[in-house]
């Protein structure tokens, strides 16, 4: 294969390295729930009552009164909607999931990315209706602002030096805006545990929510989409018949199998051209020392 048949040679998608965009005639699944928030929100403008509510708004948020009621579609839909006298809260929702969620695409793919979006919400409406429980917080949440944290801390974990420009002009590494989120986030519930009012707004427990899923995520290499039905695949029991013997392996398969090799080590270098060698992992390193001594022995 020559080198500008390689994916991250050609002028589709988005080069983070500073080429900008370029066009792909295929929508990531970033464009795709970026579309949907955005309908949501101009449903939800156009539904609005006095006062400053509106009937999506009330149909779709989360609170822990109407899911105790058995409304659990709520514990989804609340990440689909914003506040609708706060522009700003969706814009950089969008913004957040726009910039760091397409390099996590490439890396995982359109449906493991959708479901780890998808999981995160859950997860962080779970942890808000948690602590609201406890601390006699009956107020609703919207917001996409779970989902898009587990985004940044994964994000993050993979490209820790990465840095971003804080109001387009104060540039720090990723790693150290996701410290001040933790603390920004665990600081109100901790006063909340302790009896004090805290009401900025702001669902503190979704955001953290969703910056430990992240996390956990990332720790434990999850992947939801293994949980499908039809998605597992049981390991193949030697037969006993076999041992001592040489298995014979058809040409066909070997081929098979070094395409997929090739494959693999072409998805690395792209992610070396994208973020540099010191965003490989470790298990990333092995595999492009194995393919090197490979390709000396063809």
């Amino acid at each position: 294969m020559g080198i500008h048949n390689r994916d991250y040679i050609r002028d589709d998608g988005y080069s983070p390295s500073g080429s900008g965009y370029r066009t792909n005639p295929v929508w990531s699944m970033c464009r795709w729930l970026i579309t949907i928030n955005v309908v949501v929100f101009l449903f939800q403008l156009f539904t609005k009552v006095p006062g400053g509510g509106s009937s999506v708004t009330y149909w779709l948020s989360l609170s822990q009164g109407h899911f105790l009621q058995g409304q659990i579609w709520r514990i989804l839909t609340y990440a689909f909607c914003h506040d609708v006298t706060n522009p700003l809260h969706i814009i950089f929702n969008m913004l957040f999931l726009l910039w760091f969620g397409r390099e996590l695409e490439q890396i995982y793919g359109k449906k493991e990315f959708l479901l780890l979006y998808l999981v995160s919400a859950v997860f962080s409406g779970f942890a808000y209706l948690g602590v609201s429980y406890l601390t006699n917080d009956i107020a609703p949440v919207v917001g996409a602002s779970g989902a898009v944290m587990a985004i940044v801390m994964l994000f993050a974990l993979h490209f820790p030096h990465q840095k971003i420009n804080i109001y387009f002009i104060f540039p720090v590494e990723i790693r150290w805006l996701v410290l001040f989120y933790v603390i920004f986030d665990s600081l109100p519930i901790l006063q909340a545990f302790a009896g004090n009012n805290v009401h900025d707004g702001v669902a503190h427990s979704a955001h953290i929510g969703g910056l430990l899923i992240g996390y956990l995520y990332w720790k434990f290499h999850w992947r939801f989409e293994n949980l499908l039905p039809g998605s597992i695949s049981l390991p193949k029991l030697k037969n006993k018949h076999q041992r001592g013997f040489k298995v014979y392996q058809p040409k066909d398969q070997v081929k098979e199998r070094d395409d997929q090799l090739d494959q693999t080590v072409d998805e690395i270098l792209a992610k070396i051209s994208r973020s540099g060698e010191e965003s490989l992992t470790n298990k990333e390193r092995k595999i492009l020392k194995k393919a090197s001594e490979k390709y000396k022995n063809r």
